[in-house]
């Protein structure tokens, strides 16, 4: 697959952080940012105002949980998918089953991780889904 549309020239993935807990986000954007390759343009503790925000932010990848207040996670990833198809959906969520995997990526999704994951794995998805490769939890990419 190609790469992400819209490339920074000085090559650092653009990401987008959405989760309802703005503890969580913090420690993200922390543990993020200090990669040299990955810039943090945005964060959000909801799925409202997203597609706004991603239009505005035009990140690589949209790293999002699924379970928050506010506007359906599905439909604000086909609405990603849809509208801004340079910015890519990483699932990233503490539910994590065969049918919830397959119903992100038939709306758009790109990747899907456990938020139990080690950092470094969601590091690594980050990485693959910015260069436009498919991640998938390793119980389901057999």
């Amino acid at each position: 697959m190609e790469s992400p549309a819209g490339s920074a020239p000085e090559g650092h993935i653009r990401l987008v952080c959405v989760d309802d807990s703005h503890l969580l986000i913090a420690a993200w954007e922390r543990l993020l940012s200090a990669q040299p390759d990955i810039r943090v343009v945005g964060t959000s503790t909801s799925a409202d105002g997203l597609v706004d925000l991603v239009l505005r932010r035009q990140p690589h990848v949209v790293m999002l949980d699924l379970t928050m207040r506010g506007r359906d996670a599905l439909e604000t990833i086909s609405e990603i998918a849809a509208s801004a198809p340079g910015s890519r959906v990483l699932v990233f969520s503490g539910v994590c089953d065969a049918a919830i995997v397959e119903r992100c990526m038939a709306a758009g999704a790109w990747g899907f991780v456990a938020k139990h994951s080690d950092p470094l794995k969601v590091i690594a998805a980050v990485r693959a889904v910015a260069a436009g490769r498919v991640v998938l939890p390793d119980s389901l990419a057999d």
